[in-house]
């Protein structure tokens, strides 16, 4: 009976280090992967091409004439969601602002080839980037992004957030609203430029 109720308790106890082992592995690993530049893990770079005319924002032209050598996946992760948030109208989301969609494909292959080096030999994971930077009546700015390596049988072990914040005011999203929907302007905006970025590892 006492080998039973200590086979038990160990078993108990393996899970819980193996779950806190995971938190503690997700939230180093993404603080990490959103701080290394993308050099580090073999490059990454870009052009830009806009399906609408080129942005006039100061804010997202600074981020197109930077270098890309020395930018980190967390500053590449940013200008994904300036250069392809998608405007949504009721429930239905029409196309992105600026539609940099090269880009996005681009960033989303080297995201998935880095976590898969650098998670998939260990867990399952699902990593995701998510914004609503903006919402009016009707309106609203989105973006979504979810790269995942899960096992059907898998089993979820915990789940990190970071936030990072968009080089971008209420009042610069209010005139991305406007351009696309003009009679938007006299409409409350409630804004939030925080992008929730989130790693969830699985058995």
């Amino acid at each position: 009976m006492s080998f039973v109720i200590l086979l038990n308790f160990n078993q108990a106890d393996a899970g819980i280090i193996t779950e806190r082992y995971a938190a503690s592995f997700a939230r180093n690993t993404l603080l990490a992967l959103l701080n290394c530049t993308a050099d580090q893990f073999g490059g990454f770079s870009y052009r830009a091409g806009f399906q609408h005319p080129e942005p006039e924002l100061p804010m997202i032209q600074h981020l197109i004439l930077k270098k890309f050598r020395h930018k980190s996946i967390g500053q590449l992760l940013i200008e994904d969601v300036m250069l392809n948030m998608q405007l949504r109208i009721g429930d239905k989301t029409t196309v992105t602002i600026w539609s940099n969609e090269g880009m996005h494909q681009l960033l989303t292959a080297f995201l998935k080839s880095t976590l898969d080096n650098i998670v998939g030999k260990r867990f399952g994971y699902r990593f995701s980037a998510a914004a609503k930077p903006a919402e009016a009546y009707l309106f609203g700015l989105d973006f979504n992004l979810t790269i995942e390596n899960l096992s059907p049988s898998g089993v979820r072990l915990c789940s990190e957030t970071v936030l990072l914040s968009l080089p971008v005011s209420g009042a610069e999203l209010m005139n991305l609203l406007r351009n696309r929907v003009g009679f938007t302007l006299s409409l409350p905006l409630e804004t939030d430029t925080t992008i929730e970025v989130k790693l969830e590892l699985w058995s």
